[in-house]
C-alpha cells in the first residue's frame, strides 16, 4: 500500500457540535478525534496521508501533526463539499501514489484491517473505485447505495436528496473510498453543484463510474460502529463508548483485570502490565505506563505516570506527572503532583500532598502532610502534620532529609534546611537551622501549667 495516499476530510465547520473547537479536535479516550482515522491509514500501509483543513484552523492542526512523518496539511479554500475537499489535495500527493484511500475524519473507530480488506476487495473485483457501504435498520440520513437490476453499484443518493423508494434502502455509504488516483481526479472535474445544498458532492463520482461502464465495487461491514461519524456531542459519547470498550477488552485479553468494563475509564496509548487489577471509576489517562501486579483501587485519577510492579494506589488518590517505583503504596485520598518520585516500598499514606519531591526507598508519610521541592532519604518516617515550608512568599526552597530520620507529628521545616542522617525531630517543632546527624531537635515552647485556672476567672 505505499502507492497509495489518503486524503483526510477535516475541514467541516461542526455547526451541530455547538463549539469553538473542531468536531474532530475532540478528544475520543484522550486523543483528538482525528488522529484515529490518520493511524489507522498509516498503520494500514499508506505511504503518505494529506489532512485537509480549513484556513482558520491551520495552527491548531499544525501543533498536532507538525513533527508526524508522511503526514501533511492542506487548505480548502471555502466549504463547497466533499468533492472540492478531495481536490484541494491533488497537489500534494506524491507522484508516485498510484490510488488514493478517502477517508473522513470524524470516524475514529475505523480499523487498519477494515481498510486493507477494502483495497484487497477493490482489485480483486477489479473495480476503479471501492467503498465500504454498511446495512442499517435505520439510515438516517446516510446516502443510500443505489444498484441496478444486476447488483451493481450505480451510484449514492445524500438522504436530503433521495426520494421515497430511495429512502427505503438500507445500504449507506459510509464515506469511505478507495480509488485510482487518475481517473478520480479527472472525474471530480465532470462534478457539477446540482443538488439541495449547492454543494460539489463527492459521492457523484459513483455515477459518473457507472456511466463510462467502470466497476464499481462496495465492501459491506458488519460491525457497523466502525464508520461511526461524529455530528454532534451525543454522538461523541457514543463512539467514545465504543472506544473505551475496545481499550478495555484488549487490556483484559491481556491479562489486566478490569472489575467493572462499565465504569472504568482508560485511554488510548495507556499501557498497564499483566495481572494488574483496575477497580471501578479509575481514570487512567496521557502517556500513563503501569507495571504487573498492581492494584488500582476505587476512584483513582492517574495521569502521564510511570508506576512500577506490585505496586497500590488505593481509592481516591490523584497522581500525575512522576513515578512511582515497585512494592510502593499510596493514599487513600493522596494527591501526588508533578515531578514527585516515589521510590521502591515507600509510602504516602491519606490526606498527604507531595510536590516535585522525592521519597526514597522504604521512607513513609501516612498521613496529613505537605512535602514539597524536598527530598528524603531511605527508612525515614515523616510524621503526622508535618508540612515544609518551601515558598517564602516569593520563592521556593529545597528541604533535605536524611536515612533513618524520625519526624514527630506537626512538624514545619522551614526550607531551605537540611535534616541529618539518623536523627529526631520532636513533635510540634518548627525547625529553622539545619540539624546535624544523630541529633535530637526540639524547638516549640516549654509546657506552662498554671493550676486553679479557671477558679481564678
Amino acid at each position: 500500500m505505499q502507492n497509495t495516499t489518503a486524503v483526510v476530510l477535516a475541514a467541516g465547520k461542526s455547526t451541530r457540535m455547538k463549539s469553538t473547537l473542531p468536531k474532530v479536535l475532540h478528544l475520543v479516550s484522550g486523543r483528538p478525534l482525528v488522529t484515529y482515522p490518520v493511524r489507522s491509514c498509516l498503520d494500514a500501509g499508506a505511504g503518505q496521508v494529506i489532512v485537509v483543513i480549513s484556513e482558520e484552523q491551520k495552527g491548531r492542526f499544525t501543533e498536532l501533526f507538525g513533527d508526524q512523518d508522511n503526514v501533511s496539511l492542506t487548505v480548502q479554500k471555502e466549504q463547497l463539499g466533499t468533492a472540492d475537499a478531495v481536490r484541494s489535495a491533488e497537489n500534494p500527493i506524491n507522484k508516485e501514489s498510484e490510488y488514493i484511500v478517502i477517508i473522513p475524519g470524524d470516524v475514529p473507530l475505523i480499523r487498519p484491517e477494515t481498510l486493507k480488506k477494502l483495497i484487497t476487495d477493490t482489485h480483486a473485483k477489479e473495480a476503479i473505485c471501492g467503498l465500504l457501504t454498511m446495512d442499517l435498520k435505520d439510515p438516517a440520513s446516510y446516502g443510500r447505495i443505489l444498484r441496478d437490476n444486476r447488483g451493481m453499484v450505480t451510484g449514492i443518493k445524500e438522504a436530503k436528496d433521495a426520494s421515497p423508494p430511495e429512502l427505503m434502502v438500507r445500504e449507506v455509504n459510509s464515506g469511505i473510498y478507495y480509488v485510482k488516483k487518475d481517473w478520480l481526479f479527472e472525474s471530480l472535474k465532470k462534478i457539477s453543484p446540482k443538488n439541495a445544498q449547492k454543494e460539489f458532492y463527492l459521492t457523484d463520482i459513483i455515477e459518473i463510474a457507472s456511466k463510462e461502464g467502470k466497476r464499481v465495487s462496495a465492501t459491506c461491514i458488519k460491525e457497523h460502529e466502525e464508520v461511526l461519524g461524529v455530528n454532534t456531542r451525543i454522538e461523541l459519547a457514543e463512539v467514545n463508548r465504543h472506544m473505551r470498550y475496545r481499550i478495555l477488552d484488549k487490556m483484559m485479553l491481556a491479562g489486566v483485570g478490569i472489575v467493572d468494563e462499565l465504569h472504568t475509564y482508560i485511554d488510548d496509548g495507556v499501557e498497564i502490565g499483566a495481572d494488574t487489577v483496575i477497580y471501578p471509576h479509575a481514570f487512567i489517562s496521557g502517556k500513563t505506563k503501569i507495571g504487573k501486579g498492581c492494584r488500582i483501587e476505587n476512584g483513582a485519577v492517574i495521569k502521564n505516570m510511570k508506576i512500577g510492579d506490585n505496586v497500590k494506589i488505593n481509592a481516591y488518590s490523584y497522581i500525575e506527572e512522576g513515578e512511582i517505583k515497585d512494592n510502593a503504596t499510596i493514599g487513600p485520598f493522596a494527591r501526588l503532583r508533578p515531578g514527585v518520585l516515589i521510590e521502591n516500598e515507600a509510602k504516602v499514606g491519606n490526606f498527604v500532598e507531595i510536590k516535585k519531591s522525592t521519597l526514597k526507598k522504604g521512607s513513609k508519610a501516612n498521613h496529613l502532610s505537605y512535602i514539597g521541592d524536598a527530598v528524603i532519604g531511605e527508612r525515614t518516617n515523616v510524621g503526622c502534620g508535618m508540612i515544609t515550608c518551601n515558598y517564602d512568599g516569593k520563592e521556593k526552597h529545597k528541604t533535605t532529609i536524611g536515612n533513618d530520620v524520625f519526624i514527630g507529628s506537626d512538624v514545619q521545616l522551614v526550607a531551605p534546611v537540611e535534616i541529618g542522617n539518623n536523627s529526631t525531630i520532636a513533635a510540634g517543632s518548627t525547625i529553622t537551622e539545619s540539624v546535624p546527624e544523630n541529633s535530637l531537635a526540639i524547638a516549640r515552647s516549654r509546657q506552662v501549667i498554671k493550676g486553679d485556672w479557671k477558679s481564678n476567672k
